[in-house]
This record gives C-alpha cells, sequence and structure tokens, in this order.
C-alpha cells in the first residue's frame, strides 16, 4: 500500500529531496565549525616556554555541536515524515482533494514543536544506542571475555530494541499529529492506545520498512 501511494504521488520524492538539501546545508556548517574549532588556541607559560594550547570550553562546544547536530538530522527526517503524511493522508482520506506539495511544507512551520520534541527523544534513543554499541576492548582479553562479551551482548540487543521501539513510537506519533492536528502529548496517547491492539504489526513495518530503505540506498 506504502508503494502504491508513492506511485500516486510522486511529489513525495520532491519532499525528500528539499528535506535532504536541508541536511547537506547542515552537514557542511557541522563539518566547517568543527573543523574550525581546532584553529581555536591560547598562548600559555609552561616553564618558561610558550606553547599553543586549546580552552577547556572548545571541548565542551564540541560535544554540544555534535549533540544539537544529531538532533537536527532527526528533526529533518521527521520534516520529511511530516510532508509525506500530508500528501499521502490527504490521498488516503480525500482523494478528490489531495493536499499539493506547498500545502504539505506550510504545515510544517504549525508543526515545528512536534517535530521539534519528537526529534529530541529520538535523538537521546539514538546517543544511548551509539554508547552502547561503542567497542569495549576489556570484551577480548581473557579472562574478562567470559564475562563481559554476554554483558556486551545484552546492552546491544537492549539498545537496538531500545532505539527501534522509540524511532517507531515517535515515528507513529508524527503521523497521527498530522492526520489529527493534535499536539504531541495527545498524538502519544493516541499512538500508545493504537500500539496496544497492533504493536507486533507496527514494529515489523518499522523494522521492514527501514531495511527496504535501506537496501534501496545503496543499489
Amino acid at each position: 500500500y506504502s508503494t502504491t501511494a508513492m506511485k500516486a504521488n510522486p511529489s513525495i520524492f520532491i519532499s525528500s529531496l528539499l528535506t535532504k538539501a536541508l541536511y547537506a546545508g547542515n552537514a557542511a556548517l557541522f563539518v566547517f565549525f568543527f573543523a574550525e574549532s581546532f584553529n581555536v588556541a591560547k598562548v600559555v607559560d609552561i616553564e618558561g616556554f610558550c606553547t599553543f594550547q586549546s580552552p577547556e570550553y572548545v571541548g565542551k562546544m564540541n560535544i554540544y555541536i555534535s549533540l544539537s547536530y544529531l538532533w537536527t538530522i532527526l528533526l529533518f527526517d521527521k520534516m520529511r515524515l511530516s510532508m509525506i503524511a500530508t500528501i499521502v493522508g490527504s490521498w488516503h482520506f480525500h482523494p478528490e482533494d489531495r493536499a499539493s506539495m506547498g500545502v504539505a511544507i506550510k504545515n510544517v512551520f504549525p508543526s515545528f514543536g512536534t517535530l521539534s520534541i519528537s526529534a529530541l527523544i529520538a535523538s537521546v534513543a539514538e546517543y544511548l544506542n551509539q554508547l552502547m554499541n561503542q567497542n569495549s576492548w576489556t570484551s577480548w582479553i581473557p579472562p574478562t571475555l567470559f564475562v563481559t562479551a554476554p554483558l556486551k551482548i545484552l546492552t546491544l540487543c537492549f539498545g537496538g530494541c531500545l532505539q527501534m521501539l522509540v524511532t517507531m513510537f515517535t515515528k507513529f506519533t508524527v503521523i497521527i499529529h498530522v492526520f489529527t492536528g493534535e499536539s504531541f502529548m495527545p498524538s502519544a496517547r493516541n499512538v500508545c492506545k493504537i500500539l496496544k491492539r497492533h504493536f507486533k504489526g507496527g514494529f515489523v513495518t518499522e523494522l521492514t520498512s527501514k531495511s527496504v530503505l535501506t537496501l534501496g540506498s545503496y543499489a
């Protein structure tokens, strides 16, 4: 059904290209500012010799920039989802009065608060998943291998499931928000009610759609 919707509404690809353009511009700014941070230095006197040293605030600012970059990536993803949901939703519920690309873009602005909260929650889950997926050198050194390896596997599974669940929850919340016009919390409550009945289908849909799109991008 999603494939049929994409075929009937080619403007979906235009919305994806628009958000990709935002993503590319944001990525360019991130790389520029992150690279320039290495040029920020102060001259200090160490035992009678002058040398350059990076200020402490540079490291803190790099953490802030990196986390902000993660949030903006997910925010653009929610914006793209909002535009697609507007187009597909109007096509499904009101085929005689489909929403245009301009309407889909215009609807993003009053939804900015809900999209921002959804992106923030998703970015926290993504950050935790990345922490749990970091390589641990102690897992490969006997005899700690038998102690840390099972724990590492559990954290990997937990992080992956948590990230997938939060992504699914925030994605469906955005879709319900677009369809109903309600704010984040009422939309989230409606999603909880829906997932109580269709949790398995929702989880499978989220996982398979992500896998198909990833495979398509590689192809």
